[in-house]
């Protein structure tokens, strides 16, 4: 290979690493004080389309953007699609974030507002799923649950039945089992075949993640497998779930304030109690607090950032958000603490679209 080719060769390689770094997808959108609209930027800080006219945003998901367009008694919502263009909007009271192509939709039917229908709606606006349910849990592994006053039962997503639970209620669908609740109020899990894989014994029974799940007995939580199994015992105030094999722990002191760590997937405590607020772990790292002031640490608990940042985030395509109170920086830092994306300081709100909530 000759240099000229190596050169074009190497600028190449740099330009296609950074952008699949910082790729050009949505990051954040915040509300300007200056001209009270919504602007939606990428990785690069760069704003993707013309600023929007909204009470509030409230999600993204699946190339669409959910806007409040109107809050109070009578509710106006819009999605917008990753071009900026109103998509459609829904003539529902209220409506989720689309999961499966799908998205959860209510309206009041009766007039004091106490009582709702449910049902679901397309990408392109249309009632996909009637709007005559008692309730409805979003999709998830190819499944819907939809409750009515005779029939529950999880749906596909060509609306025909495939579980009936005549006498249960259900959650959404993770690693293949869903939670499921009776009519004593116990919880277990059933497979995608509507059968009781794990019987009715807990308080509370969380979606699995890394092949664990979350459960309460007399009022602790431990995790089980999908064996059923007790894996972890039940000896926790209070939990996270799994991510990365890693799980937070809480337990509360003799002033009751709450202090947290995290464990394996053995149950063993890998990260001592000793912080205020511990978030859960993505790209090898999670925020920590500890005396006020947030930073960064590894899996064997050492910070791999100093706690300097009056709040901070989680990783997500190699970006967390970060802010510094006393110079009245905040935005999107990189492991190395650089400051790749500064949010303008006129920015009154700012919501992370990533994980779908307001970081300011």
């Amino acid at each position: 290979m000759n240099l000229k080719r190596l050169i074009i060769t190497l600028i190449i390689s740099v330009f296609s690493l950074y952008h699949t770094a910082f790729p050009s997808e949505p990051l954040a959108a915040y509300l300007s004080n200056t001209d009270s609209l919504w602007h939606v930027i990428d990785y690069k800080g760069a704003e993707m389309f013309a600023p929007v006219k909204a009470f509030k945003i409230k999600g993204y998901s699946e190339g669409m953007f959910r806007f409040l367009v109107k809050d109070g008694i009578d509710k106006e919502w819009m999605f917008v699609d990753a071009k900026g263009k109103i998509a459609f909007k829904p003539d529902c009271d209220n409506v989720g974030d689309f999961h499966e192509g799908y998205a959860v939709v209510d309206k009041y039917t009766d007039d004091s507002r106490l009582f709702s229908a449910f049902g679901f709606y397309d990408k392109t606006g249309k009632e996909f799923i009637p709007i005559k349910y008692a309730h409805t849990i979003r999709f998830s592994e190819g499944l819907g649950f939809v409750m009515e006053k005779r029939s529950n039962k999880y749906i596909n997503h060509d609306g025909k039945t495939m579980i009936v639970l005549p006498h249960a209620s259900g959650g959404v669908f993770s690693e293949g089992l869903a939670s499921v609740t009776n009519t004593k109020s116990l919880m277990g899990y059933i497979n995608k075949k509507g059968e009781l894989q794990i019987p009715y014994r807990f308080g509370e029974a969380r979606d699995f993640s890394c092949g664990l799940a979350a459960v309460t007995i007399d009022a602790a939580y431990g995790f089980i497998n999908q064996n059923a199994e007790l894996v972890i015992p039940d000896k926790f105030p209070i939990v996270g779930d799994f991510k990365e094999n890693i799980a937070k722990v809480g337990k509360y002191n003799y002033d009751y304030q709450l202090t947290w760590g995290a464990i394996d997937k053995t149950g063993n405590v890998i990260i001592d109690y000793q912080f205020s607020f511990l978030r859960e772990f993505s790209q090898g790292v999670a925020a920590a607090k500890k005396n006020d002031l947030w930073g960064f640490i590894d899996a064997a608990g050492s910070y791999i950032i100093e706690p300097k940042y009056f709040f901070a985030g989680s990783f997500i395509n190699d970006m967390a958000w970060a802010s510094l109170r006393d110079e009245g920086i905040r935005g999107y830092i990189i492991k190395e603490e650089e400051f790749q994306v500064v949010i303008p300081e006129d920015a009154a709100k700012v919501f992370d679209l990533r994980e779908n909530k307001f970081v300011f």
